[in-house]
């Protein structure tokens, strides 16, 4: 089983890594992610919340030391993020996915 988790979160590191790869990050690949994290480890995350209002959506992992992934739809017909939130977003998933790791048996 741990083997398992194990191989879960490599996959996730992974998905992660390409993502920061590209130019040009999108919502829908981010927002992908994050939903991927929290239904993979449901049980270390028992009072997951979303929100959403307008554009805006937000995880909410409610984990102690752990930021809330914010994530940003543009207006109009861009699909991709702003740099700069890309990045928040990324880092945030990036520290969940650390406290994922140290957290496994």
């Amino acid at each position: 089983m741990d083997e398992v988790r194990k191989a879960q979160l490599e996959r996730l590191f992974l998905q992660l890594k390409e993502i920061r790869a590209q130019k040009h990050k999108k919502f829908d690949e981010i927002n992908g992610l994050a939903r991927r994290v929290f239904s993979t480890f449901p049980d270390m995350f028992p009072r997951y919340t979303v929100t959403q209002k307008g554009s805006r959506l937000v995880h909410h992992p409610n984990v102690p030391g752990i930021r809330p992934i914010s994530l940003e739809k543009e207006h109009g017909n861009r699909d991709s993020l702003p740099p700069r939130y890309a990045k928040y977003a990324l880092d945030s998933i990036d520290d969940l996915l650390f406290y994922i790791e140290s957290r496994l048996p």
